[in-house]
């Protein structure tokens, strides 16, 4: 499903300004309205590649009744030679993370993998609370009761961090500085929600990790990706190269 969408409209412009600013995903909302949870419905919205290639059907456009939309949806052929699409967008760190990784963000993750830009793996989080740390148990705290799934991955990466040796202080959690103020250069997100913003801040944040738990459970195994820049120097220079003037790659 393709989605065109009037940029000069207002609400539309201070909604994806004020998203962008976050590191949220402006489309969030749309994709959720359009498909649920369905991970199975493939939306684009205006990607920048374009949709030229495949054969559209206009469903709906704005002022047109449901039912007339209906009608063009019901009057589509089935193609009776359609199957599963080609697997072609895996790399042995995403298998069995499919379900929750929509293929876009597959193709675009192997993309930036193959450019030299991004380097990605897999890791499988440690379960157990953060020991010692006066200061991210209460940021927790004020966060996530203690039975959210959201709470658990964030204990889970922190606790990853922690055993490394690195300094939870210097992290971002979930869109927000663990001590207001500090430097920040690793970065922790959930749910791929803020995972657009992740070049951003690699180049103007002086990023040097960012581990994404794509889907947290209350029980099972946690797993994360672990990205990290391969060449902070040309960076920006690759990425534009790649995408274009996107300051986000999903």
């Amino acid at each position: 499903m393709a989605i065109d969408i009037d940029r000069h409209d207002k609400e539309w412009r201070s909604h994806f300004i004020s998203s962008m600013s976050c590191g949220r995903d402006p489309y969030a909302a749309l994709r959720m309205a359009l498909r649920g949870r369905t991970r199975s419905i493939e939306i684009l919205f205006e990607r920048h590649t374009g949709h030229d290639d495949v054969p559209m059907t206009i469903v709906r456009r704005r002022g047109e009744t449901l039912e007339t939309a209906f009608e063009r949806i019901d009057g589509i052929t089935p193609d009776p030679s359609a199957g599963r699409a080609a697997r072609d967008a895996m790399l042995p760190a995403f298998e069995g993370l499919e379900h929750w990784l929509p293929r876009y963000v597959l193709q675009e993750l192997i993309q930036l993998i193959e450019a030299r830009i991004l380097l990605v793996d897999r890791l499988d989080l440690p379960i157990g609370q953060i020991i010692g740390e006066r200061v991210v148990g209460p940021h927790l705290d004020r966060r996530w009761t203690s039975a959210s799934n959201l709470r658990r991955a964030a204990e889970a990466s922190l606790s990853h961090l922690h055993e490394r040796g690195i300094d939870l202080h210097t992290g971002h959690l979930q869109g927000v500085d663990i001590v207001d103020g500090a430097t920040t250069p690793y970065f922790v997100g959930f749910n791929l929600r803020r995972f657009s913003a992740m070049l951003y801040c690699f180049e103007e944040h002086g990023g040097v990790e960012w581990l994404e738990v794509v889907h947290p459970t209350a029980k099972q195994p946690l797993v994360a990706l672990r990205c990290r820049p391969a060449d902070v120097d040309n960076m920006a220079a690759n990425r534009q190269r790649i995408f274009g003037d996107r300051s986000t790659f999903l």
